[in-house]
């Protein structure tokens, strides 16, 4: 897993044999809990956030970052 958390999201990918195979996306303030996976829904931030995980990976040079998709 690799993952990214903010004041209102938290967002994790998970990869097995270098393919993402799980994103979960939960929305901390309305789901404090995190009991409600809102990814499917929300393309536009699971893109926002998949941009900004890989460019954090790049600067760490975590290899994870090469299973994560450019766009």
């Amino acid at each position: 897993y690799r993952g990214l958390r903010t004041d209102q999201y938290t967002f994790a990918v998970h990869a097995t044999n270098g393919k993402i195979d799980e994103t979960v996306l939960f929305n901390r303030i309305s789901d404090p809990y995190q009991m409600n996976n809102i990814a499917e829904r929300s393309p536009k931030l699971i893109r926002q956030f998949n941009k900004q995980l890989k460019t954090w990976l790049n600067q760490t040079n975590d290899s994870f970052a090469n299973y994560l998709s450019s766009h």
